[in-house]
């Protein structure tokens, strides 16, 4: 049973990692403050549990990305999804 536990946290920290490496580029960033570094990363899980909240946009996460920075209807739902479950 410990064992199951143990590897079903590392695999929801693997994807999450996977999805912001490969979405939001962080193991390229340039970054190299460390303030700097743990604020942006922040923001960056912030933008990726708000993406993955919206049970019905359409799309993979880079096209979501790619819609909130093209259609401002679909950011404001992206912003203020969590007011609107309260």
């Amino acid at each position: 049973t410990l064992a199951h536990r143990i590897r079903r946290r590392w695999s929801t920290e693997n994807e999450q990692h996977w999805r912001l490496d490969v979405c939001f580029g962080e193991d390229h960033s340039l970054i190299r403050d460390t303030t700097s570094a743990t604020n942006l990363a922040f923001v960056r899980r912030v933008a990726l549990n708000l993406h993955l909240a919206i049970p019905d946009a359409h799309g993979g996460l880079p096209l979501r990305i790619v819609r909130a920075a093209c259609d401002d209807a679909y950011l404001v739902r992206l912003l203020t999804l969590e007011i609107e479950q309260v």
